[in-house]
């Protein structure tokens, strides 16, 4: 919570913005749920919880997809034709993590925005629900 609070007082959030949680357990623990809803709402924040199995909707998801893609593709041992040899190119999981979160850059960022907000567009224009809190 002290995360949340933070947030609030370097002026991550204004009055009238909406805050969109995905259904991870650490968002809807019901230690925590009712604190960050008490929280967000002093501040005159809405909450949104993602639907459930929508990944489509949520830039982390591409974001976790595109470096597991990335460690599958490098992370493996490579044959070296000249020495006859298999190397690895990261010998440590650390220098593997590190360079795939290197390859996420700003521009990519921006595109998996895009993407998940076409998506929520269109669930708003087909009218599938969201879970709100709001308790203005």
């Amino acid at each position: 919570m002290h995360n949340i609070r933070s947030f609030l007082q370097q002026g991550a959030f204004e009055p009238g913005d909406v805050l969109v949680l995905d259904n991870a357990p650490i968002h809807t623990a019901k230690a925590c749920l009712p604190v960050i809803l008490r929280i967000m709402t002093e501040a005159g924040v809405s909450i949104q919880f993602l639907p459930s199995y929508s990944p489509e909707l949520n830039p982390c998801e591409l974001v976790f997809a595109r470096m597991k893609r990335f460690m599958q593709e490098e992370g493996s041992p490579v044959f070296d034709w000249v020495s006859a040899q298999y190397y690895i190119p990261y010998p440590t999981f650390d220098e593997l993590l590190a360079a795939a979160l290197d390859c996420i850059n700003p521009p990519m960022l921006l595109r998996f925005y895009q993407l998940c907000s076409s998506s929520v567009d269109q669930r708003i224009e087909q009218n599938l629900p969201f879970l709100m809190y709001n308790l203005h």
